[in-house]
């Protein structure tokens, strides 16, 4: 219930943060906005893209526990290695689109909005509708792990270009993870 609380709350402050935004940052980028409503083909294409989100999820679940009984993997390795790998792909292409127009608000808001919302708002509502979830040691070593490697990035190239070689150790530290699923599962 706490994570699901604060999920509700930075969504708020984020609100709060776009409008203020908007008023003073992005002023004239929104002076050649209608007045703020969607327009009916806006509207619909909204519809079906919500629509095609929960289709997709339900297939993305579905073919992963069917993946599972033919190769013999557990969901839980599926689910943290393939369909990981398979819903941040969109994130991952509007990144790197939003950093090749220069977008870079864009870019930190997909990074940083999406991580705090699958942990907040995802985990929590998870840990609302599901019995009680224990991680393995494992697991928090990785957890515990990753935001120290993450912390040390962010304070050692904050306000600098980060070298290629941060994105390639990451990139390794990814594969290795895959590699202790396997060997756990």
């Amino acid at each position: 219930m706490c994570l699901f609380a604060l999920a509700l709350i930075i969504t708020m402050l984020e609100y709060q943060w776009a409008v203020f935004g908007r008023n003073h940052e992005d002023l004239a980028s929104f002076k050649n906005r209608n007045d703020g409503r969607l327009a009916f083909r806006e509207s619909v294409s909204l519809v079906f893209s919500l629509v095609g989100i929960v289709i997709g999820g339900v297939l993305l679940v579905t073919s992963v526990e069917s993946l599972s009984v033919v190769t013999g993997y557990s969901t839980t390795t599926l689910g943290l290695s393939l369909t990981a790998i398979v819903t941040s792909l969109p994130e991952l292409l509007t990144t790197i689109l939003s950093q090749e127009d220069n977008q870079e608000k864009i870019t930190i808001g997909n990074i940083i909005g999406s991580n705090i919302y699958n942990l907040l708002l995802i985990g929590g509502l998870v840990t609302i509708f599901s019995p009680t979830i224990t991680l393995p040691i494992g697991d928090w070593i990785w957890l515990i792990a990753t935001t120290i490697c993450f912390v040390l990035i962010l304070r050692r190239y904050s306000g600098k270009v980060i070298p290629k070689w941060v994105g390639a150790f990451l990139l390794g530290l990814s594969f290795i993870y895959l590699l202790t699923l396997k060997l756990t599962a």
